[in-house]
């Protein structure tokens, strides 16, 4: 799968079936000595778990990504960092 195809899926708490936003523009981390995805880096003016911040850059660790569907990501929301 590439990162493109995750383009405008809705992201969901696991927790609670909260909607917590829109996949927008994202960039992977990539671990350049094991190759594995570390996390995704969601741009700050996406307004994506902002909560009212503007401009801070978020990341979602790869282990918070808990299922990818055909239109959602399910996320353990306590994995989400400013």
């Amino acid at each position: 799968m590439r990162l493109s195809e995750l383009v405008g899926r809705m992201l969901v708490d696991v927790h609670n079936g909260e909607k917590i936003g829109t996949l927008g523009h994202a960039d992977l981390w990539i671990d350049t000595e094991t190759g594995k995805i570390g996390y995704l880096v969601l741009p700050g003016n996406s307004g994506l778990f902002s909560f009212g911040r503007k401009n801070e850059e978020q990341t979602v660790s790869w282990d918070a990504v808990q299922k990818i569907g055909t239109d959602m990501i399910l996320i353990d929301s306590n994995a989400v960092k400013s």
